[in-house]
């Protein structure tokens, strides 16, 4: 707690401003009574320059006081010991003006006793500023020095002084009164000054105190973000050896389904597969969310035409659609979209999967339609739908709208997670409108193409993604130009474990696979493609590259085309043409009865 101050900051200004004026008036009052008195023969010349002395040190003592209190930072024990003088030196002061008074009293002339008294009264008042920061000080001032002329005064044997004697005493009270009152205001002046400092100082330790908070959070913040990217770069780093057992996994009970087994073994084998694709599914989705995280994830910006990705996501889902009746319906578009058409596709893959998820009954409706200068594609279902007050966590990693999954749907909850993060890569806009029991629909906004009939043409031909594997860099070099020039995305490598690499930091989905039949080492073009297979579970399209002696039954025997070297470019572009259309099979969708 702070000590109890005597005298404010304030207080001590204001005495130290009033006490060099004062000392100065005081002196020369003395002095101009002491040798009017004189004149009228009244006081002895020695006595006179005593008294003189006497009233002018007292009031010097004062000055010196009001200087000191203002020039040094004083503890509060030193200031209470300096006021007990400054009362000390007020009495005296006032003794020495009282003394006036009573000298006066015993001289029987009227006039000397009035002009002892005015001057008396005049001291007070010019005094009173000084004194008013401190009542002591004044009472002991005002009293000694007033009481004794108004009491000679009023005992006076002549009729003037006893006459005055009331308005001396009204003057000296009058005055006493206007520095008790001026004391007061200084006191509660001060009192709101010491409260403002103290409400300025509790402000400022709060302010600290946020500001402190505030870096302390910034801090943490950025401690937290960068552990999470740190995470988010370890698992996408670590991509390929995290899937790894799962897709051995995936392989060994793909194994055991040739092996003889009761029909207990048969049910058992069928739930280990399922829950071998869940698995399967939650490390991809865990894997492309940390890839995203980690900004390793490339764009690719082009023009094509959105209707051939649309086309492609709903045959992929018709199957699934129909099997729980329900009719998945495409509207065409001719629109051109200047995007990532993989990363495009990829959004509305997983918008239309969770449409046919959690729709179950009615119908899901894909088409587009024309915003300006954006595209702004449309799934449109008849499902469950979505509360009004979670239409924004839904796109939160791992929720699901309460009683809007199971577990057998193999929803895990981190497909919406991947589209906003895939939409904010992609620089567009994602919304979503929905009425809890009468669907939902999702709006992804696209920019359209500058020059669409140029687009549409490039569009046209780069619909696909060919990873090419050659242990020798001058061929795959070569064949990635020739593609290049098709207008085909292209991925080079040397060998099975480079391909994989590369395509870890990545999601593209490849189109086809081409790779040279006979490689450096042990490992054979048909082990390349059963690896890059395994990767992604899927029985994507595959060229083989061998030369004119080699025979085409081992690569028929696994589903491969095999071209013999020397290969004319025509030749080639046929044959990539042909495993892509392979892949992505013609619509086979409804048109929409609007």
């Amino acid at each position: 707690m702070r000590p109890h101050r005597l005298f404010s900051i304030d207080s001590i200004d204001i005495a130290h401003d009033a006490a060099t004026a004062s000392v100065v008036a005081t002196a020369l009052l003395a002095v101009t009574l002491a040798s009017a008195l004189h004149r009228l023969g009244s006081l002895d010349a020695t006595v006179g320059t005593v008294w003189v002395s006497y009233v002018a040190g007292s009031a010097a003592a004062l000055m010196i006081g009001a200087h000191r209190d203002r020039r040094s930072a004083m503890r509060a024990g030193d200031r209470t010991v300096w006021s007990a003088w400054r009362v000390a030196f007020s009495a005296a002061a006032g003794i020495g003006w009282g003394s006036a008074g009573l000298h006066a009293s015993a001289v029987a002339d009227a006039h000397v006793q009035i002009a002892v008294a005015m001057a008396t009264l005049a001291v007070v008042a010019a005094a009173a500023p000084h004194f008013s920061p401190s009542t002591p000080a004044l009472l002991a001032f005002v009293l000694p020095a007033t009481a004794p002329g108004v009491v000679a005064a009023a005992l006076s044997a002549h009729a003037a002084p006893r006459a005055i004697a009331p308005t001396l005493f009204g003057i000296a009270a009058l005055a006493a009164i206007v520095a008790l009152l001026a004391h007061r205001t200084i006191a509660r002046h001060g009192r709101l000054r010491s409260d403002a400092e103290r409400r300025a100082d509790e402000l400022q330790r709060d302010r600290d105190a946020a500001v402190q908070r505030a870096v302390d959070l910034r801090r943490q913040k950025l401690r937290a973000e960068a552990a999470n990217l740190a995470k988010s770069r370890l698992l996408a780093a670590a991509s390929h050896d995290l899937r790894q057992p799962s897709h051995a996994l995936g392989v060994l009970v793909g194994a055991l389904r040739g092996v003889p087994m009761p029909d207990d073994g048969q049910r058992l084998l069928q739930q280990i597969e399922l829950s071998t694709r869940a698995l399967d599914t939650l490390f991809g989705a865990l894997l492309d969310v940390s890839r995203l995280d980690a900004g390793v994830v490339d764009v690719h910006r082009r023009p094509f035409a959105i209707d051939t990705v649309l086309g492609r996501v709903c045959n992929e889902h018709l199957l699934d659609a129909s099997a729980k009746g329900l009719r998945l319906s495409r509207v065409p578009c001719r629109a051109i979209v200047d995007s990532d058409p993989v990363l495009i596709e990829r959004v509305v893959r997983n918008l239309v999967s969770n449409a046919v998820r959690y729709t179950d009954a009615g119908r899901i409706v894909v088409g587009c339609r024309y915003r300006g200068a954006r595209i702004a594609i449309e799934i449109r279902d008849t499902g469950r739908g979505i509360p009004r007050d979670q239409l924004e966590l839904v796109f939160r990693e791992y929720y699901r709208v309460d009683g809007a999954a199971s577990d057998h749907d193999g929803g895990f909850g981190l497909g919406l997670a991947i589209v906003r993060r895939l939409v904010a890569l992609l620089g567009c806009r994602l919304s979503v409108r929905s009425e809890p029991g009468r669907g939902s629909c999702f709006v992804v906004s696209v920019p359209r193409a500058r020059t669409a009939h140029a687009a549409h043409r490039r569009a046209a031909r780069a619909t696909a993604f060919v990873v090419i594997v050659d242990d020798t860099r001058a061929v795959r070099d070569a064949i990635a130009r020739r593609l290049a020039r098709w207008g085909y995305d292209t991925l080079s490598a040397c060998s099975a474990d480079e391909a994989i690499d590369r395509l870890s930091r990545c999601t593209a989905r490849p189109s086809v696979f081409v790779s040279a039949l006979h490689l450096q080492g042990t490992e054979t073009g048909i082990d390349v493609i059963d690896r890059l297979r395994a990767e992604y579970n899927l029985a994507i399209p595959a060229l083989l590259i061998g030369e004119a002696s080699d025979t085409a039954p081992p690569a028929d025997a696994n589903g491969y085309l095999l071209l013999h070297r020397p290969i004319e470019n025509g030749q080639l572009r046929a044959a990539i043409a042909q495993l892509v259309a392979a892949g992505a099979p013609a619509e086979a969708v409804e048109a929409v009865d609007d």
